[in-house]
């Protein structure tokens, strides 16, 4: 039997945290030891979001984060989903942008940035008030189609979708105001793998 369990933190932020596009997503984007710092497992570069140094703080959705600074965080924010392996799309408000950095050479072209790490092309493209951030393509054309094809999309209808995918846990935090992120993820998983009831199986078993 699969098992359904994840190790949640005690805080939104903490080193090793990994955010997946679906079960089968072999590229998972990790959280590095540094607040704001996102990586992939075993990769020469991080991608830093914000100076570790500055008071934000931290909310988790089941396959993204935001991270909004300690005052009006409603307006100087920066959200992010896992849209699909190895693609990370982002919004900015009032925030600097992010940055790639790495032990070897980062080659940078306009709002372009990346680097070959290992097998695959990182790249990080910038464009207003959005960013992409893609990993694990073989070549430097397909990372940046990519990139483009992902800045074409509805962001914030991307998050609607989140948000729907939330609905089931808000039963939970109304029982329970004082639940924190890790709860409602953990909730959220373990309503994911539950089966609807089937005549397949006889009684009670079918649920």
């Amino acid at each position: 039997m699969q098992s359904v369990f994840k190790h949640y933190p005690e805080v939104p932020w903490k080193s090793g945290w990994r955010f997946t596009a679906s079960p089968e997503d072999r590229t998972p984007f990790v959280t590095g030891t540094l607040s704001g710092a996102l990586a992939a497992p075993d990769q020469i570069w991080t991608l830093q979001l914000i100076d570790p140094e500055a008071h934000c703080t931290t909310r988790l959705f089941a396959n993204g984060f935001s991270i909004g600074a300690r005052r009006r965080p409603e307006k100087n924010r920066i959200d992010t989903l896992i849209i699909s392996p190895g693609l990370l799309g982002a919004t900015l408000s009032e925030m600097p942008p992010p940055r790639l950095t790495a032990d070897t050479e980062i080659k940078q072209e306009r709002d372009i940035e990346w680097l070959q790490s290992g097998s695959g092309i990182v790249l990080l493209l910038r464009q207003e008030s959005r960013f992409v951030l893609v990993c694990g393509e073989p070549t430097f054309e397909r990372a940046l189609a990519k990139a483009e094809a992902a800045l074409d999309l509805n962001f914030d209808q991307l998050m609607q979708t989140e948000a729907e995918e939330r609905k089931k846990v808000r039963q939970l935090f109304s029982l329970n105001p004082r639940h924190n992120p890790p709860v409602a993820l953990a909730a959220e998983t373990l309503a994911a793998r539950l089966r609807e009831r089937t005549g397949a199986i006889h009684g009670l078993w079918s649920l």
